[in-house]
């Protein structure tokens, strides 16, 4: 079997999403070209009709705002949605003209795709009953993100939670106002100087991130790097408002590293609140800072936290287990009439 997986380059979870993909079906045995197309092309997306299909293909794989332009070849299209970014719910967290842009034109392009393809995967429940709810149809096919859980594991004959001088917390991620950035100040402040929180992401911080004492931007890191600081953490933060996976909770829970985050959106079905982690109350610096407080003064129940965190990742989460869903889904798929 050979799938072809186009993508425009966002440099985004969704690239990440398409080439770990991709490298799990090689795994399986199938055959599989992932081409990757300029970011441009997200504004356009139907120029991508020009693009040249691969000899002997079987299937397509492609992003829900793109795979209408890649139907009428014959083949079955599978559209991918991480994020349903028309939803009412993301309106809060975008400007004048990307609300434009997205209630016109990304609407417009997830309609077309719904219409055309074979199905429409969404990566959580919670995605896909936004999609329903902002597009329509028949919902989405649930298949949860894979992370490598051989590659994001502990770190070998390392102590849990022996681990530095302070409480350290990790924030991966863009520093945007969806993803609960404008907390993190309040919530280092509040717990004061035996806490410190290490910041991962390709993006510049707001100054009063910047600025913090006990804040440090890392910048972007190798994968080795992001790893050894997912290990190194005994927390991730993850406030987030909105969120169609949590693809940064999945790493550092195969990790091995709890997490705190909003009980809101996709965090609900990844976390198990005093299982795998905490659950917050959204947009709650209190909340926020009273469930760090309480697993960083009780070791035994972050060792514990941890080592379940680790099952659940693997158990649930695992990119082998994505791709075997993956080709149970190609296989039904191959046997109707392609778009």
């Amino acid at each position: 079997m050979k799938i072809w997986l186009p993508y425009v380059h966002a440099g985004t979870g969704a690239d990440v999403y398409t080439l770990s993909l991709a490298e799990a079906l090689e795994q399986l045995g199938l055959s599989v070209v992932a081409s990757p197309y300029r970011h441009q092309w997200q504004y356009f997306p139907w120029r991508l009709r020009l693009a040249r299909i691969p000899e002997k293909t079987d299937l397509i794989v492609a992003n829900s705002w793109n795979a209408f332009a890649f139907t009428g070849r014959g083949k079955p299209v599978i559209a991918v949605e991480h994020h349903t970014i028309v939803d009412s719910e993301n309106a809060s967290y975008t400007n004048i003209l990307q609300d434009i842009f997205h209630k016109i034109f990304v609407k417009f392009f997830l309609c077309r795709s719904n219409d055309t393809v074979s199905r429409v995967v969404a990566v959580s429940q919670y995605t896909a009953s936004t999609w329903h709810r902002s597009i329509g149809g028949e919902e989405p096919i649930v298949i949860y993100n894979g992370v490598d859980t051989d590659y994001f594991s502990p770190e070998p004959g390392h102590a849990l939670n022996a681990k530095n001088d302070k409480f350290r917390l990790l924030f991966v991620g863009k520093p945007c106002r969806r993803k609960g950035v404008d907390l993190l100040p309040e919530i280092m402040s509040c717990l004061g100087p035996d806490f410190e929180l290490r910041c991962v992401g390709s993006h510049a911080l707001p100054r009063r991130l910047r600025e913090h004492p006990r804040i440090r931007h890392l910048g972007r890191l190798s994968l080795d790097g992001l790893r050894s600081e997912y290990r190194r953490a005994q927390l991730l933060l993850a406030p987030s408002l909105l969120e169609g996976f949590g693809l940064a909770a999945a790493e550092a829970m195969s990790c091995g590293t709890p997490v705190v985050a909003s009980n809101a959106h996709a965090f609900r079905e990844l976390i198990r609140h005093d299982q795998t982690g905490a659950l917050c109350m959204m947009d709650s610096v209190e909340d926020f800072v009273r469930q760090i407080k309480r697993l960083a003064t009780d070791p035994e129940r972050l060792d514990r936290l941890s080592l379940m965190s680790r099952a659940r990742a693997v158990q649930n989460f695992s990119r082998r287990r994505m791709a075997y869903e993956y080709l149970r889904l190609f296989q039904n798929a191959l046997s109707r009439p392609a778009a």
